[in-house]
């Protein structure tokens, strides 16, 4: 997380009428366009990464040895801007 004082949008927003454009993950309704309820979203995600069309290649970092979770956990919490999210291998 960065520090949110850097980002002043008070007289942006009021005078050029800006579009903030962002993701959602935990509530997929969007009154936008309300046909896309998470069902829908989660097949054309499953349909791009099976044309190859949507990469995740370094989502998905680091990936583990269950063994090692412990300390891949631990530096998470000291470097969180490090990784976006922890994958665990229990083979």
């Amino acid at each position: 997380m960065g520090d949110s004082s850097l980002l002043s949008l008070e007289g942006e927003w009021h005078r050029n009428q800006l579009t903030i454009v962002s993701t959602r993950n935990a509530n997929p309704t969007l009154r936008n366009a309300p046909r896309w309820d998470r069902q829908r979203l989660q097949a054309a995600a499953f349909k791009l990464l099976k044309e190859g069309k949507l990469s995740v290649e370094g989502l998905v970092q680091p990936i583990v040895s269950f063994e090692d979770c412990v300390g891949a956990y631990l530096a998470i919490d000291q470097q969180a801007e490090e990784s976006i999210k922890l994958g665990i291998c229990h083979t």
